[in-house]
This record gives C-alpha cells, structure tokens and sequence, in this order.
C-alpha cells in the first residue's frame, strides 16, 4: 500500500487535547496532522474528550471503583473497541491494549518511568519506602503487566519509539531491537507555537514579567519539578558569577521550591510558556528523565538556545543550538553550561543554529512517518 493512500486510523489514548498537559496536546496534534495529511482518524480516550480538528471521537468509559479498577475497565473497553474495528482501520495505541498495530508510549515504557521517577527522589530513604509502596500500588502493577504481555508478544505491535533513549530502554527492558522498534522522532505543531509567539515583542514581554534588558534570562517550563530538575537548576546556579547579570524564570504550576536564591522568578501555571521562551536568552530543560521532551523542540521552533540534559531523549537533535550535559545533577557541570550562554557572542551562535532547524521539528512529518508505518501490511 502506498503511504500516500489515505488510511482509515484508529487512535487510542488515556486523555487528548490540546488544554492539557504537553502529552495530550502531543496526542492531539499527531491526530490533527494525521487528518491534515489525508487520513479518515477516529479517535478513541477517555470519556469527555474534545475532537482534535479534523477527526472524530469515540469515548471510552472508566468505569467505578479505585485507580487500578478505573485504569483496567480503560483498558479492557479499549481493547474490545480495537478488536471490533481492527479489520477497519489501522490501530495506533498510547495505552498497552492488545490487537494494535502500533504502540506508542509517549510517556515512556513503563518500567522505564516508574524507576526513574524514584530515582528522581531526593534520599535514599525516600527511594526504599517508593519501592516498598510500589508493590501495593495495583494500577502501576497492571501497567506493567499489560506492557509486558504486549511487547513480549511475538505477534505484538511496532513500538514506536520517540527517540533513541526510548529505543535503548527497549532494548534493556524487553530484549526489542528493529525492525519491531522504530524511531519515529517527536515533534510539534510548529505553526501552533509561533501563533503563541506571534506579536509578542521580546522588549515589552521583558518589561511584563518584571525583567531587566540586560539580564541574560534562562527560561525553564515544567510542572513537575522533580522529574524536570528545577532543584537542580536552581543548585548550579548557585556556582555562576553575578556579572554579567543574569536570572532564572520558572513557568509552571509546581510549588515553588525553597532556594536561597534572590535571581529566581516564579511565574506560576497560568502564563503561557512560549510567550516567556521569547523573553528568555536561554532555555533550560535539565530534565532527570524524559522520553522526548516538547520544552526543547517548542524552544528550537522559536529560534532559542537551548540547554538539555541528555536523559531527555530531545536532546539528540539540539546540536549547535545548545549545549546537552549527561546528567544534570552535576551541578558543577551544568553551571559550565550555563556561565558558557553568559556570552553574547555564544548566546548568537546558538540562535543560528536552532533557527535552522526546520521541517524536522513540525508534526507533519512525525505523521507521514507514523502513516507510512501504518500502511506496511494494510491492503
């Protein structure tokens, strides 16, 4: 079948849309270029969904009960809706459900979150009680014993892997190399992010959000800022020089951490993200963990420099745009990176190069990839 034949897609997911986190609005806007390319795309979540532009929708309930009883009453509707429709369209899945034709775990492989996640965690004794209450936690148990029966499957799904961190934790977890796992790269609905962008000018923002002009700004957007590094940001800032002048700006609804820092703005939840990435000099995604990050692809589409952790698996494409550290709780490290984005001159450098990245950032092609996948095997 020719990838440029239009596909009758099904797309199941937990959530969708474009108001919520960045995983929905990630799930929403591969749906919106799906259909943009010519594909008839139902898509299949949670009750109370909103239709991507262009497609349809079909609510899957919840059900009763506690999480874990909520979770499989999910899985097993979505399951039974994928077995109807198989024969009909080509199956696309963001949850573990059986019967897809290709698994995309946005959020990661399950293992993979849950350990990271408590890695994530400040003590050790923190981290022993998280694995101590983990065995008692039933929805995590049936995520991954669903992921599990599913990609030890023989005759399971593509998984589709949103970079090469994912297709290594793959590899480890489940013994999965290509051709069963392919690199399909995040991206976003770049034309979405500069309408966000579009007539902020980068002066008055500055004077909005209570910014100097010659502040060297480093921007960072997260809600969790555990697993985003924000602490950690915030302890390698400690080491910069005070000249030139600098200040980090936080947008996010986390609550704001304690820091004994004075060159520290909490912006809150409600400011729009891409609106203080055009004020900044420098965004920071100092991720602990991250399969694909939008912070860092929303940031190059802007034309910002960039500073990523290499656990966030966006990180492979920033380049000469930026600067990438192994691991971000290496506060010395990554207050290198930061005193090198001081200078004018490499603050320049690095804007050229993020304005030159191009198609590769935008949704559409992340679906001609997925619709090409798709179509292998359809008649």
């Amino acid at each position: 079948m020719s990838t440029t034949e239009r596909l009758r897609i099904l797309l199941v997911a937990e959530a969708v849309g474009g108001t919520r986190g960045g995983q929905e609005r990630s799930i929403a806007e591969s749906a919106i270029a799906l259909a943009r390319g010519g594909h008839d795309v139902l898509v299949a979540a949670a009750s109370g969904a909103e239709a991507p532009e262009g497609c349809r929708t079909v609510s899957l309930p919840r059900g009763r009960g506690g999480r874990a009883a909520r979770c499989r009453r999910l899985l097993d509707e979505a399951e039974a809706l994928v077995a109807s429709l198989r024969g009909e369209r080509r199956v696309l899945a963001m949850i573990p459900v059986s019967g897809a034709h290709a698994y995309l775990p946005r959020s990661g492989l399950y293992p993979e979150v849950f350990a990271q996640t408590n890695a994530a965690r400040r003590s050790a004794v923190s981290r022993r009680l998280a694995r101590v209450t983990a065995r008692f936690d039933r929805k995590r148990r049936l995520l991954l014993a669903r992921e599990a029966a599913l990609l030890r499957d023989p005759a399971g799904p593509t998984l589709v892997a949103l970079s090469e961190n994912v297709m290594t934790s793959a590899a480890l977890r489940y013994g999965i190399v290509p051709p069963r796992v392919r690199l399909v790269r995040n991206a976003v609905l770049v034309e979405r992010v500069r309408e966000r962008a579009a007539g902020a000018e980068r002066a008055a923002l500055r004077r909005e959000l209570g910014l100097d002009d010659d502040e060297v700004v480093f921007a960072i957007a997260a809600h969790d800022f555990r697993r985003k590094g924000v602490r950690e940001v915030l302890r390698a800032a400690e080491l910069l020089p005070a000249h030139p002048a600098w200040r980090i700006v936080v947008a996010g609804r986390g609550k704001p951490l304690r820091t004994s820092l004075e060159r520290c703005r909490w912006l809150g939840g409600e400011v729009d993200a891409v609106r203080v990435f055009v004020a900044a000099d420098v965004v920071v995604n100092a991720s602990l963990f991250d399969p694909a990050s939008r912070v860092v692809l929303e940031a190059l589409a802007l034309g910002r420099p960039v500073l990523a952790s290499r656990l966030d698996g966006s990180s492979e494409i920033v380049g000469s745009a930026g600067v990438v550290v192994d691991d971000p709780r290496d506060a010395s490290a990554l207050a290198a990176a930061m005193a090198g984005f001081l200078d004018a001159e490499r603050r320049r450098a690095c804007e050229r190069a993020a304005r030159a990245h191009g198609a590769e950032l935008d949704v559409s092609r992340h679906a001609r990839e997925i619709a090409a996948l798709l179509a292998e095997g359809a008649s």
